[in-house]
């Protein structure tokens, strides 16, 4: 690990909307990756959360201070609930003052402050301004990688991206819709993927071929068009698989669907599993498929590039950054035809891919050291 020396080890302040809990594991997940890695790659980071969900999301309100991966986490939680964003961010502006004052006292401040999402970064401007700190912001919403935003998201997100030092995207596509709606640029850093859980994994000899997918089954991860698609490519191969990874609105859908197409006794659906429990299914897999309709940035393509498997993935956003012809293949959106012909073609060719050098390309471009040091190299250019 590049560990930076006392001339660039930073006093950084994370600002998140949650941290990741058994109830909500995904809540603040991006935050907690990069805080971790880059308290390990040398830096001082402490990290601040404004949970301003509504009392359904049952959790502990108040102020509460937790020590995670020795990252200092302190969370101000108040149900704020339904109400216009603009009020809504306000609101979190004020919490999050309060916080910082709680935290931090009569401290040194930090030498520069990074939220996450567009209105995050407008609660965190509050502070910053007020603090004379720099602010730099990251954007990883899906809300934001389209061509028309909701005027409300788009008021609140532009003012955080406005009030930065500077905006990070986390794939080119992300950055261009940003330009494109509020003609503020922005720096490409990706997201951080714990390639370790899935580079070390042992294949493990099987018959057939076999495909795994995993994403929330909603209709924007277009499932369905997965399933049509392998009873093409089923009808020509018998002895391929396809293991189904997630849950969400579409199962049921998804399930009548190969119902109807009597490949149940090919088609495993395993509904929401653990990281660990997602690797050993990886061990018996030889390609990844997901055709969804947008992608911000593609976290799990890596992850099975971190298990050595070739994947197909559809234009749709972030795998344009890092999905080539040495790692697998990209095909059109919502085109069935032309997916089964990608899941045929690797089937095919699987042996011409090189696993240990897909398994090397996600590690350099998405490992935690590679990310927090070209953080590190954004900050020491701001600062």
């Amino acid at each position: 690990m590049n560990i930076p020396d006392n001339n660039t080890k930073r006093d950084i302040l994370i600002v998140s909307r949650g941290i990741p809990t058994k109830e909500y594991p995904m809540l603040g997940l991006f935050e907690l990756d990069q805080a971790t890695a880059l308290a390990a790659f040398g830096h001082n980071v402490k990290m601040l959360v404004v949970d301003l969900r509504s009392f359904l999301r049952k959790r502990p309100f108040g102020i509460h201070h937790y020590s995670i991966n020795n990252v200092e986490v302190h969370i101000i939680s108040f149900p704020v609930g339904a109400v216009p964003r603009e009020i809504l961010c306000k609101a979190g502006g004020l919490l999050l003052k309060r916080l910082y004052k709680t935290v931090y006292g009569n401290e040194k401040k930090p030498e520069i402050i990074h939220a996450h999402f567009g209105d995050i970064g407008y609660i965190a401007s509050m502070l910053a301004g007020q603090i004379d700190v720099p602010l730099v912001v990251t954007e990883h919403s899906s809300l934001m990688n389209r061509d028309v935003v909701d005027k409300d998201i788009l008021e609140v997100s532009g003012k955080g991206y406005a009030a930065a030092n500077g905006v990070i995207s986390v794939s080119n596509a992300l950055a261009q819709k940003i330009k494109k709606n509020t003609g503020i640029s922005s720096c490409v850093i990706p997201n951080i993927v714990d390639t370790e859980a899935f580079n070390s994994i042992e294949r493990k000899q099987h018959d057939g071929f076999n495909f795994v997918s995993v994403s929330s089954l909603i209709e924007i991860k277009h499932i369905g068009d997965l399933v049509r698609a392998f009873k093409i490519v089923h009808e020509e191969f018998p002895d391929t698989k396809l293991c189904i990874i997630g849950d969400g609105r579409e199962r049921e859908n998804i399930k009548a669907l190969i119902d109807n197409f009597h490949i149940g006794d090919s088609v495993r659906m395993t509904g929401t599993i653990t990281r660990s429990e997602i690797a050993n299914i990886f061990s018996e897999m030889d390609c990844f498929v997901l055709p969804s309709e947008s992608e911000t940035f593609g976290v799990a393509y890596i992850e099975a590039m971190a298990a050595g498997l070739p994947v197909i993935a559809t234009k749709c956003g972030g795998p344009e950054d890092f999905v080539n012809s040495r790692v697998g293949c990209l095909v059109e959106k919502n085109d069935i035809d032309q997916l089964a012909e990608a899941m045929k073609k690797v089937l095919k060719s699987c042996n011409e891919y090189d696993k240990d050098y897909i398994k090397n390309y996600s590690e350099t471009l998405f490992s935690p050291d590679a990310i927090a040091g070209s953080l590190t190299d954004y900050y020491n250019r701001i600062l």
